[in-house]
């Protein structure tokens, strides 16, 4: 079974905020994938916490994001990729 999975990809600005017109469009896309029932990995909120504890997760002077925030988007999506629950019982065995 094939499930679509959406990860924004938001750009920061060198004054160390996020464009309220970038975010705004990324509010409605969070919310027309939850109204289609297709899963929205909202990595926003960590990238906030991030930025506002002083972490630079962008190149600088570039809005492509460093390895630590690679890392980090990875450790979100990890999750939404390989359910860590553990799997249900076997079909046909007890």
């Amino acid at each position: 079974q094939t499930h679509l999975l959406i990860l924004p990809v938001i750009q920061h600005e060198k004054d160390g905020a996020f464009k309220p017109m970038l975010v705004n469009t990324y509010q409605q896309l969070k919310a027309f994938c939850k109204s289609k029932g297709i899963t929205f990995v909202d990595i926003l909120p960590t990238l906030r916490e991030k930025t506002e504890a002083g972490a630079n997760l962008w190149i600088n002077n570039d809005p492509h994001w460093n390895e630590e925030a690679h890392q980090i988007t990875a450790e979100v999506l990890y999750p939404y990729i390989f359910n860590p629950q553990p799997p249900g019982p076997v079909p046909g065995q007890q």
